[in-house]
């Protein structure tokens, strides 16, 4: 389900809500509502992105496919960059050290240009040291880049994860409208938090919040939250369990878990929920498997919840295969059940490969 290679929409977590809107009270008295009907008011839904930080996202990927880039040095596919390679029954040979000593003129052809601005060459034979053989046998050459180019699988572009990643939240912070949008990370070791920086010369928190609303002078919060995610790396581990569980504490109201001091002195989150109608959602974007994900809570407060008994599994680097059962956990367990909103408030889950 995890891809290490690529940048993944792990699953989308939907509260479920009640499919109404927010009423207006009743009138006490016989009034314009009373005749007309309650007066409704659209919710704008809550979005938590939970953005893996963690060190593989500096890892580089094929961003586009294209026509071969002599200016592009291309990840190893075992071949060396400037060697250059005799194509034998279609094999690569290595024949010469570097590119660099081979002639510019043989049979009315200048096989190292050819081979340094289109990585292959097929003319008039050359020799081992570079120069022309001086024979009529012919031969078939190619650079090592080039190589690894066609290895590669026609990769004209890389970019890193955590650059991929940050494109994808910004062109979605950019181009949604109606949304309230707020951004977890990995802590360095264990579970998630939610990120402060000073922006506009006031503190701003990566917590859910109206996009369109002032964070400070003429700065929005939208502007606020996109210049979070430019200032965006990779260094940690990948604690998915612990930090989904810290992103229900904080759809809850609940008291933080993993997350950093600094947002009120009770260590208490605000719930956004505003309402029982309201649609909230969670996003997990990540790249890799579990590690550091193992912290008690998990065994304790959730344990082998959807009974598939392969919890907490034999992870490298301390991961634990409790995802799937803090996701279950929340579709299955209410998360006010004080009764603050009517009907269970349980999370859905998709999958996505």
């Amino acid at each position: 389900m995890l891809l290490s290679k690529c940048i993944t929409l792990l699953f989308l977590l939907v509260i479920t809500v009640i499919p109404c809107s927010l009423y207006a009270a009743p009138d006490q008295y016989p009034g314009d509502t009373s005749i007309y009907g309650a007066t409704t008011e659209m919710l704008k839904p809550n979005i938590l992105i939970i953005l893996d930080n963690s060190g593989s996202m500096t890892g580089t990927v094929c961003a586009a496919t294209g026509a071969y880039n002599p200016s592009i040095t291309y990840p190893s596919a075992g071949y060396s960059t400037n060697r250059v390679y005799r194509v034998v029954s279609g094999s690569y040979s290595s024949y010469i050290t570097n590119v660099t000593s081979v002639v510019t003129s043989c049979g009315g052809l200048n096989p190292r240009n050819l081979l340094q601005t289109t990585g292959q060459y097929s003319g008039r034979g050359l020799k081992s040291t570079g120069v022309c053989d001086g024979s009529s046998t012919s031969g078939v050459y190619v650079l090592g880049n080039y190589i690894n180019y066609l290895k590669g699988g026609g990769c004209a572009v890389y970019k890193t994860k955590i650059d991929i990643a940050k494109e994808v939240v910004t062109n979605l912070l950019q181009n949604t409208n109606g949304v309230n949008f707020g951004i977890m990370k990995f802590n360095e070791s264990e579970g998630g938090t939610f990120i402060k920086k000073s922006v506009s010369g006031s503190d701003y928190f990566s917590t859910i919040k109206d996009m369109d609303a002032i964070h400070s002078g003429s700065t929005t919060n939208r502007q606020a939250l996109l210049s979070i995610v430019s200032d965006y790396t990779a260094s940690t581990w990948t604690p998915l369990a612990e930090t989904l569980y810290e992103a229900m504490l904080y759809y809850k109201g609940g008291t933080r878990k993993f997350g950093q001091t600094g947002f009120n002195a009770s260590y208490k989150y605000t719930s956004p929920v505003t309402a029982s109608c309201q649609k909230n959602y969670v996003i997990l974007v990540t790249d890799g498997m579990s590690t550091q994900d193992q912290n008690t809570v998990l065994g304790t407060n959730i344990g082998d919840y959807d009974h598939d008994g392969a919890d907490p599994g034999n992870f490298d680097s301390d991961g634990s295969h409790y995802l799937d059962d803090v996701a279950k956990y929340l579709y299955d367990e209410d998360l006010f059940p004080d009764g603050t909103y009517p009907s269970m408030q349980g999370i859905y889950y998709w999958f996505r490969p």
